[in-house]
C-alpha cells in the first residue's frame, strides 16, 4: 500500500497582510490568526470531521470559508452552541477589504502593492516620522496610484520617487538639466493640470473637494515635492522651505505647475546686460527650483520660526555666528530681494549651475550678475548682497486717555468675485464629483440586484407592477433631459448668460412627493371610515 503524498505549499518568505487592524481583530474572534489562512485551518473548527476528502487542514478558501460562515449563522441563532458567543461579537465587528499577499506576476511592483496603505492617516504616523519622512511617504502614494492608473510606468515612478534610474537615458546631458528634468516632473505630478489627476490627487491625499482647500493643503504639497526633490541634490534641506510661496488658493483657483519650462531657458539663455528680463518667469523659476538650488548650498534654509531664531540655543553650522542664527528671514522675504536686483539674481543662478556640473564651491556675483574671482557665495554674502526686505506698517497710535474699542473685529464681507470664484468651484465639483458617482451608486444597485436575482433564481423585475416600470423609465428620461439641457447651458456660458430651464427631474420629484401624500391621506381616510362604520 502506497502512503499518501505530502503536500507542501510554497509561500513568499516574507508573507504580507493589508488591512491589519480591524481584519485581526475578526480573526482573533473566531481563534484565528493570519497563518491558519495561509497554511489551512483544521477540520473540526469548521464542522467538517469525518467528511470524505476533505484534510486535516484546510487552506482551500472556498471551502473553508464556507463552511466556517455556514457554522457561524447556526451559531448565531442557537445559544447553546459553542461558537454562539463568537457569530454574535463578530455580528459587530465591521468588515475591510483584506489582502494576503504570498507573491506577485510582476516583482517590480510587489513593493508598490504591500506598503500602500489603505488610509491616509496610515502615512502620517504622529511619531517617530520626520517631517521629511511623512511628506514624501505621502508623494510616494500619489505615484504608486498613478501608476496603478496607468499614467505613468514603473521605470518613472521609480525615477520620481528616488528609487531607480530615469527610464529616458540621455546622451550628453548634463548634471544640472537631468535633475531639472526630474523636479520639473514631480511638480507636474503634485499640481496637475488634468482635472482628473487632480481629483485623483485629492482623493489619495484625504483633502477636502478642490473649492474647499486651504493653505494648509498648499503647503503640504509643497512640502510633499520639496522632500522627494531634496533627495536629488547633495544637501537634503527642510522640505518647509518652500512654505508660502504659492498663493493659498493655488489649488482652488486650478493653479497648476505642469508646464514649467527648461531652467536655461529662463536663466541660462540671459547674459547680456542689455537683454530684456521676464521677471514673472524668473519669480515662477525661483518659486519651483531657484530656492532649492540655494538651499543644496545652505544659502538660504527654511524659516527657523520666531522662538528658534531668537535663541542662541543650538548648534552652529560650519561659518554660522550666533548672529547669523538669530537673523529670522523666510524664503518668502528671499525671493522678493532677489527679484528686486534680477540682473544679480540670474548671475547667482548661473553660478550655482556652473558650480555643481563642476562640482566646486559656488561664488559670489556682483550687481551685473557677473562672478567674482576666490569668493565663496555663502548665508551671509547672501543676507548682504540680497538685503531683507523691510515690510513696511503704517504706524498705529492710540489717542492719550482714550479707551481700546472691545469690539471683536470681524471679517470683511465675502466680495462679488470671491463668491462667483466659490460658486463656480462648487459648480465644477457638482458636475464633475457628484454627478457621476450619484450615477455609479445607482449602477452599482442595479448589478447588485441582477446578482441577488440570480442568486435567488427570480428576474430581476419579475412580477413588478406597470406603475413601478413607468416611474423607473420616467426618472431616467428626466434626467436625461436635464443632462442634456445642462449640457447645452454650459456651451452658451462661454458667451454669455443662459437661462436654466424648469429642472424636470425637480418636478418629477415634487410629483412623486405630492402623490406619497395623496396615498397617506387615502389611506388615513380609509382606516377613518372604517372605524365610523365599526361605531
Amino acid at each position: 500500500m502506497r502512503a499518501a503524498a505530502t503536500q507542501v505549499r510554497r509561500v513568499l518568505d516574507a508573507t504580507a497582510i493589508k488591512g491589519a487592524n480591524r481584519s485581526r481583530a475578526r480573526l482573533a474572534l473566531h481563534g484565528l490568526v493570519p497563518k491558519d489562512i495561509i497554511f489551512g485551518i483544521d477540520r473540526g473548527l469548521l464542522g467538517l470531521d469525518g467528511v470524505d476528502g476533505v484534510p486535516a487542514k484546510v487552506a482551500d478558501s472556498a471551502v473553508w470559508v464556507s463552511a466556517f460562515a455556514e457554522r457561524l449563522r447556526a451559531a448565531f441563532d442557537d445559544e447553546r452552541h459553542p461558537l454562539h458567543d463568537q457569530a454574535k461579537e463578530a455580528a459587530m465587528v465591521a468588515t475591510v477589504k483584506m489582502q494576503i499577499i504570498v507573491g506577485t506576476a510582476a516583482p517590480e511592483d510587489f513593493h508598490n502593492v504591500v506598503f500602500d496603505p489603505n488610509r491616509a492617516d496610515h502615512r502620517r504616523p504622529p511619531l517617530s516620522y520626520t517631517l521629511v519622512e511623512k511628506a514624501a511617504s505621502d508623494l510616494r502614494a500619489v505615484l504608486r496610484d498613478a501608476k496603478q492608473r496607468g499614467w505613468i510606468s514603473e521605470e518613472e515612478r521609480a525615477w520620481l520617487a528616488g528609487e531607480g534610474p530615469a527610464p529616458e537615458h540621455r546622451r550628453g546631458e548634463a548634471i544640472v538639466t537631468a535633475r531639472d528634468r526630474r523636479d520639473r516632473a514631480l511638480y507636474a505630478v503634485v499640481f496637475p493640470k488634468d482635472p482628473t489627476r487632480a481629483r485623483a490627487l485629492r482623493r489619495v491625499l484625504g483633502e477636502p473637494a478642490r473649492y474647499a482647500t486651504t493653505k494648509d493643503h498648499v503647503w503640504h504639497r509643497l512640502r510633499m515635492v520639496s522632500s522627494v526633490i531634496g533627495e536629488g541634490y547633495s544637501f537634503r534641506w527642510n522640505p518647509r522651505v518652500l512654505d508660502g510661496l504659492l498663493s493659498s488658493t493655488f489649488i482652488k483657483s486650478q493653479g497648476h505647475l505642469a508646464e514649467e519650462p527648461v531652467w536655461d531657458k529662463v536663466i541660462g539663455a540671459v547674459s547680456a546686460t542689455n537683454q530684456p528680463l521676464d521677471l514673472d518667469a524668473l519669480d515662477r523659476f525661483l518659486t519651483t527650483r531657484g530656492i532649492h538650488w540655494l538651499a543644496e548650498y545652505k544659502i538660504i534654509e527654511a524659516d527657523r520660526g520666531s522662538i528658534g531664531a531668537q535663541s542662541g540655543s543650538g548648534e552652529l553650522e560650519d561659518g554660522e555666528t550666533v548672529a547669523d542664527k538669530k537673523i529670522r528671514r523666510s524664503t518668502i522675504n528671499a525671493r522678493k530681494a532677489m527679484l528686486s536686483q534680477p540682473r544679480r539674481t540670474i548671475g547667482l543662478m548661473n553660478e550655482l549651475a556652473r558650480a555643481t556640473a563642476k562640482n566646486t564651491t559656488p561664488r559670489q556675483v556682483d550687481r551685473q550678475g557677473l562672478p567674482i574671482e576666490d569668493t565663496k557665495a555663502d548665508k551671509s554674502w547672501f543676507d548682504t548682497a540680497f538685503p531683507k526686505v523691510q515690510t513696511k506698517r503704517p504706524p498705529t497710535s492710540t489717542p492719550r486717555g482714550s479707551s481700546t474699542d472691545g469690539t471683536i473685529p470681524q471679517p470683511p464681507d465675502p466680495t462679488p468675485l470671491e463668491i462667483f470664484n466659490d460658486t463656480r468651484g462648487r459648480f465644477y465639483d457638482a458636475v464633475t464629483d457628484d454627478l457621476p458617482a450619484a450615477l455609479v451608486e445607482v449602477l452599482k444597485t442595479a448589478r447588485s440586484l441582477l446578482s441577488d436575482a440570480q442568486k435567488a433564481g427570480q428576474r430581476p423585475l419579475h412580477g413588478a407592477v406597470e406603475q413601478e416600470i413607468a416611474a423607473l423609465l420616467r426618472a431616467l428620461s428626466v434626467v436625461h433631459s436635464d443632462v442634456g439641457m445642462l449640457k447645452s447651458a454650459i456651451i452658451d456660458m462661454q458667451y454669455g448668460n443662459p437661462t436654466i430651464e424648469e429642472s424636470a427631474s425637480e418636478k418629477f420629484l415634487t410629483e412623486a412627493s405630492d402623490s406619497d401624500e395623496d396615498d397617506d391621506l387615502a389611506e388615513f381616510e380609509e382606516e377613518f371610515t372604517e372605524e365610523g362604520d365599526a361605531l
